[in-house]
């Protein structure tokens, strides 16, 4: 009897052991990484969203490529580069984005004089498209 008692034991303690070292074999979950170029699409994404909402503004009669972008965690910088459909000059503008809850979202500057959130800057030709409004830059504050 003391030996079926033992074996009894025995087998409940590696019984118990197998069960302890599979659960923490287990690994925990991991926040998964975005594949390449899944975070450059997703804050096109963005932009493009962004752009077609503003009102005012007729993005089927332009061109847009993002010259520069940068990634840095749940923030990124954006330079991008507008141009006609139809020829003449073209212009840059430099957007910020904030990823909340996991989407990618334009960040609103204040004080800002531009409908897009930043001050933009004339490209290589210096000329806007046609028809664009002139732009100027904001009144510097005295101290």
């Amino acid at each position: 009897m003391v030996r079926s008692m033992k074996r009894s034991l025995t087998a409940i303690t590696f019984l118990l052991c197998a069960v302890l070292l599979a659960a923490c074999g287990k690994s925990q979950p991991t926040e998964q990484k975005p594949a390449p170029g899944a975070e450059e699409a997703a804050v096109r994404a963005a932009l493009e969203k962004y752009l077609t909402e503003r009102s005012g503004l007729n993005i089927t009669a332009m061109e847009w490529e993002i010259k520069k972008l940068d990634i840095h965690g749940d923030h990124a910088e954006a330079e991008v580069e507008f141009r006609a459909k139809e020829g003449g000059g073209g212009m840059a503008m430099n957007y910020e984005f904030e990823r909340r809850e996991g989407t990618w979202t334009i960040k609103k500057r204040e004080g800002s004089t531009s409908p897009h959130g930043t001050t933009p800057a004339a490209p290589e030709g210096g000329t806007l498209p046609p028809g664009h409004p002139p732009v100027t830059s904001p009144p510097k504050k005295s101290p």
